[in-house]
């Protein structure tokens, strides 16, 4: 008789990113949902948006982050700009794109700051401004 093995099982939190096109709970349009994380995946989001305000980096591609979890596919790069053009309704097989100048970027880390603890329930809107609204949510709702 073969030896039973006992498998543990480890599940690293993730923040989840999702792209909504249409819900009716939200009128304004189609909306990108960051939800369901740990502080740690808040201060890793902030930190992004600050290394894009400080000119670190030029380009993040969010989904490809270990800390983040895309829902079906959803695709988003976050940029840095000379404008705040918030994000765009991308054409078919296209990454979602934010794009925000320095000052923009700094304003979009200043609203994750409330949100980078997971006591209780809280959510923000990170912008409206495009064609895509974009929430950070602890539990996914607003």
């Amino acid at each position: 008789m073969a030896a039973r093995r006992t498998v543990r099982v480890i599940l690293i939190p993730m923040m989840k990113l999702e792209f909504i096109s249409e819900d009716v709970s939200w009128s304004r349009g189609p909306l990108v949902r960051l939800f369901d994380y740990e502080r740690a995946d808040a201060l890793a989001l902030r930190e992004a948006c600050t290394s894009l305000a400080e000119d670190r980096v030029s380009e993040f591609p969010l989904h490809a982050q270990p800390w983040i979890q895309p829902i079906d596919g959803c695709r988003m790069i976050l940029l840095s700009s000379q404008a705040n053009r918030g994000v765009r309704m991308p054409t078919a097989g296209e990454p979602l794109v934010m794009e925000y100048a320095a000052q923009g970027w700094l304003e979009i880390a200043d609203k994750i700051v409330p949100l980078d603890n997971s006591q209780g329930d809280g959510f923000n809107w990170l912008t409206e401004d495009g064609d895509v609204a974009v929430l950070v949510s602890t539990d996914g709702s607003w």
